[in-house]
């Protein structure tokens, strides 16, 4: 649902409130772009208001804001944390590891991969952290090597939005 957000996030020929209102959209998955940028998220009811107009793209966005708001106040009600998933797994981190080392590919490849590898392994607020937008821009290259990148920063970033708005 976020890559198909972004797609209409990024739409020119619209106007700048309909931008606003995407990028609204992306701050409330945690999509760290739009909350650097200053978004503030948008909540499932202000996306049913333009359901309710007819606007069909909204439907599945008032589903996905409803299903993450009840996991929010879920996870407020109980007593205790809940056990973090594992966003990496250990063969995908390996993936990226042996990646990181394919010097045939040219340094810039390497960096890519080391910058992945840095964002698995916890660096923050680090210049060389790599977002789920960026790893994004590689997956729609048509790299499938990304793919699963992609999910695994952007269950990272959910994690660490969550973290924040827990403390």
């Amino acid at each position: 649902m976020k890559a198909q957000v972004r797609t209409w996030a990024g739409e020119q020929d619209a106007n700048s409130g309909h931008a606003q209102r995407w990028n609204r959209v992306l701050a409330a998955f945690g999509e760290q772009d739009a909350i650097q940028q200053g978004y503030t998220a948008m909540t499932a009811a202000e996306a049913q208001t333009y359901a309710d107009r007819g606007w069909t793209r909204w439907d599945d966005v008032v589903t996905a804001l409803t299903d993450l708001e009840s996991r929010l106040t879920a996870q407020a009600n109980t007593e205790t944390e809940p056990e973090p998933v594992a966003c990496v797994s250990e063969e995908l981190e390996d993936d990226v590891e042996g990646y990181s080392e394919e010097e045939h590919h040219g340094e810039a490849h390497v960096e890519r991969w080391l910058r992945v590898l840095q964002t698995f392994r916890g660096a923050a607020n680090d210049a060389t952290v790599m977002t789920a937008a960026e790893a994004q821009t590689y997956a729609d290259r048509g790299w499938t090597r990304w793919d699963d990148v992609v999910t695994a920063i952007q269950c990272l970033e959910e994690q660490a939005l969550q973290q924040e708005m827990n403390n």
